[in-house]
């Protein structure tokens, strides 16, 4: 049976971060994308679209850190999208640490209905052990700046053994707030094995458990909506996160050269790059490439060693 994709793209304007995370995945370090790269992307997601007949096109700007590429380049390239696919049709997202959000991102943002998020690990002592000395006050300088625009913003937090032990203190720091939240892992990088960052599946699965029942007699006070996911896949026996089924197909991302890859986790690995955009390859072409066979090959492994879980599915 021919597999039918309805991918989520992610643009990548930049490589490069002006944060230094402890546990960063990388790069971190890399190009700008130029306006001539974007007008391709624009062609390239386009042509996808088309292929997959899919009536909503949903488009991520991610990183690095994307403000990098400065006003100029979101000013045309927000009005590109905008121009070729229209407001209806289009949702608009962008993933930031926001240390250069201003009134003029705000109202590029404001005008083409840009959803932003950010990253934020709780307490600024917690935030700045993991994600390096400022950055939250840098961050909530652009959360309060967002929200002085009316823009909202959609915090993750980045769990690691370290701070796992201060789950309470997050979770009551986010409520404090008003701070709406989500929250994921700290994994190992691709050319990396596991360090002292590096939660384990043992250790993120009772971290996922306590946080949960908290959340339950909290629920009326903040919505962590990877917990609500997690209950609306295990509802719909089946994964609906990323993180809980075969991912292969649900993104793509373009880099600033062009270079087409499966998430935005992989981009600088050349190795796990489907191919170019200026060659307008297809889907069949691109999940046809060895680098997307390799990652069909792991997911027919989980199965294989899996297999009678009655969990699985979700």
């Amino acid at each position: 049976m021919k597999e039918t994709y309805q991918p989520h793209f992610m643009i990548i304007p930049s490589l490069a971060c002006n944060a230094e995370c402890t546990y960063c995945f990388g790069p971190h370090k890399g190009g700008i994308m130029s306006t001539g790269t974007m007008k391709k992307a624009v062609a390239y997601i386009s042509a996808v679209t088309a292929e997959t007949g899919q009536s909503k096109v949903n488009i991520t700007f991610h990183g690095g850190e994307p403000l990098l590429a400065g006003h100029v380049f979101f000013r045309q390239a927000l009005a590109l999208l905008r121009e070729h696919f229209g407001s209806r049709r289009l949702n608009l997202g962008m993933q930031s640490n926001l240390w250069l959000l201003d009134q003029t991102y705000c109202e590029l943002c404001k005008e083409h209905e840009v959803e932003i998020g950010t990253s934020l690990d709780g307490p600024e002592r917690i935030t700045d052990y993991q994600r390096g000395k400022g950055y939250y006050v840098r961050t909530m300088k652009g959360i309060r700046t967002a929200h002085a625009h009316r823009l909202k913003v959609s915090n993750i937090a980045t769990f690691t053994p370290w701070s796992s032990r201060y789950w309470q203190e997050i979770f009551d720091f986010f409520i404090s707030r008003e701070l709406h939240f989500s929250f994921h892992p700290s994994v190992p990088s691709l050319k990396s094995r596991p360090s002292l960052y590096t939660i384990s599946p043992a250790e993120y699965g009772g971290l996922l458990q306590k946080i949960m029942e908290y959340y339950i007699r909290h629920r009326h006070l903040i919505r962590v909506s990877s917990l609500d996911q997690v209950c609306q896949s295990v509802g719909m026996g089946e994964g609906k996160v990323c993180t809980f089924r075969d991912c292969l197909g649900m993104f793509i991302a373009v880099d600033p050269e062009g270079d087409i890859y499966p998430c935005q986790r992989f981009c600088g690995h050349k190795e796990y790059s489907f191919g170019n955009i200026a060659d307008r390859p297809s889907l069949e072409e691109i999940f046809s490439h060895p680098a997307a066979i390799q990652i069909k090959q792991r997911q027919n492994r989980l199965k294989q060693a899996c297999a009678g879980c009655e969990h699985f599915e979700y």
